[in-house]
């Protein structure tokens, strides 16, 4: 049975990252019961599973993300490249240590807050895997300025690097 714990409604938040891209993309929003919930934010639909914004189709998953068979898989990120825990933990634990290595060749001083930035998939089906990291909640406005921007960030590589398929997770979410 899929279920969805939280969802960002269409008209605040996916419409506004749809808008950004050249083209048709398919944008799995994923769901692994074992790290938090889909996805942050004010609006709840519990009955959507998929919807077409701007010839964009998203559509909700739940499962593991590290086996999705996409052009690239997002990772709830921090700014250390560490692989930490939760997601991005399952993401460096499934694609191996080449993952980490590229992390620190390609971006030595990490990624800042609300960026994302791009590697090979290392074992992953995924060829790519983005790298996105969110905020950690204070309760300032700058927050959501910061979390839009990180989604935004992941959706801006997708056409230099030929991605019209992607997973995304929730991103600052908790472990």
């Amino acid at each position: 049975m899929f279920e969805i714990t939280r969802l960002p409604c269409v008209e605040h938040s996916a419409e506004r990252s749809a808008k950004a891209l050249p083209g048709p993309v398919d944008v799995k929003l994923t769901h692994d019961p074992r790290c938090g919930t889909i996805s942050s934010g004010a609006c709840y639909n519990s009955s959507m599973e998929s919807v077409t914004v701007n010839q964009t189709r998203l559509e909700l998953v739940q499962g593991d993300i590290t086996t999705e068979e996409v052009d690239a898989i997002g990772n709830a990120a921090n700014s250390r490249r560490a692989g930490g825990g939760g997601v991005d933990g399952a993401i460096h634990r499934a694609g191996g240590p080449g993952i980490r290595a590229e992390l620190k060749a390609r971006y030595p001083n990490g990624c800042p807050t609300g960026q994302a930035v791009i590697t090979g998939g290392g074992r992953l089906k995924a060829p790519y895997i983005i790298h996105a990291v969110g905020p950690v909640y204070s309760g300032q406005p700058k927050d959501a300025r910061l979390l839009a921007s990180a989604y935004r960030s992941s959706l801006e590589l997708c056409p230099t690097h030929g991605i019209r398929r992607l997973a995304l997770p929730s991103i600052s979410t908790g472990v």
